[in-house]
């Protein structure tokens, strides 16, 4: 059975090779993406996601705000902020906030794909 992800992000190009590259790896299944921090929460329910990679801005909203939201509107999900900010401080509200992990989009997809990977259990 594939792990369920669902990618928020909103570079509408790399949003389409995340999908690709998720829907390429064994064991992954990417159900649905979008580029609207509002239309997160809706995606993931809809969709049953185990994991969501999730842009840190969204359209210029900042989605460390909305983990809380998320977290309780979708307590079985596994986040994974997806970000080219490469400042300390975002790991810790990441982790903070209970993001399973912090994946740099400047580093190899390799570190997001083993980042769902992991956050699943596998």
């Amino acid at each position: 059975m594939s792990a369920r992800v669902a990618v928020a992000e909103d570079n509408d190009d790399l949003r389409v090779l995340l999908e690709l590259l998720i829907d390429n790896e064994p064991g992954l299944e990417c159900v649905g993406s979008t580029n609207e921090l509002h239309e997160v929460i809706p995606l993931v329910q809809a969709e049953t996601a185990d994991v969501l990679v999730l842009d840190v801005e969204l359209r210029g909203k900042s989605s460390m705000q909305a983990l809380d939201s998320i977290h309780a509107d979708c307590p079985n999900v596994k986040i994974i902020f997806y970000t080219g900010h490469a400042h300390p401080e975002f790991a810790q509200r990441a982790r903070a906030g209970g993001a399973s992990a912090l994946v740099l989009k400047s580093g190899d997809t390799q570190e997001l794909l083993d980042a769902i990977h992991s956050a699943v259990g596998g």
